[in-house]
């Protein structure tokens, strides 16, 4: 399995295999000037910015978060790129918001990469079935991307569940 970190300051994560960093917003000068550290790496958005990143971060204070009809926007933007063939768009949000970005996210294609912060290694298949029991979030196991499950100080570390 692959474990890939994000951090608000890019050089802190230990690894130099694979990345999420920022794009825009407060941390995204510093994700695009470490972004040459990285042999992989994937762009989020707090924005909205469907044409550069494939992750958007629906966390409260975002605008994809705080304006409903950005989080559709970004997902349907990322389907419509390249003539139609489309991008995957991910939605990273912890479990309490789950059920939020996918009423916002209407019926936009869609991944989603999902927090939890347990220190749990979760299957895809387990998460889904946690979602819809605890959270009200019926997301398919098919559609979770990765889990963001080990906190730390300075990074934070997620295990891929699909290709990356």
């Amino acid at each position: 399995m692959i474990q890939f970190y994000d951090a608000v300051i890019p050089v802190h994560i230990p690894g130099r295999d694979y990345a999420a960093l920022y794009f825009d917003g407060t941390y995204g000068q510093a994700g695009q000037m470490a972004a040459r550290l990285f042999g992989h790496c994937r762009w989020i958005t707090v924005t909205g910015d469907f044409e550069h990143c494939g992750i958007a971060d629906f966390e409260e204070g975002n605008p994809v978060f705080d304006t409903p009809e950005l989080l559709a926007e970004y997902l349907k933007g990322r389907a419509a790129l390249y003539n139609g063939r489309g991008r995957r768009g991910r939605i990273y949000c912890d479990r309490a918001n789950a059920a939020k970005a996918l009423y916002y996210a209407g019926d936009a294609p869609r991944e989603w990469w999902i927090a939890t912060l347990d220190n749990r290694d979760w299957s895809a298949s387990q998460l889904a079935r946690d979602l819809a029991e605890n959270w009200d979030a019926k997301i398919p196991a098919t559609e979770i991307w990765a889990n963001q499950n080990v906190p730390g100080q300075r990074y934070d570390t997620s295990n891929l569940l699909r290709s990356w």
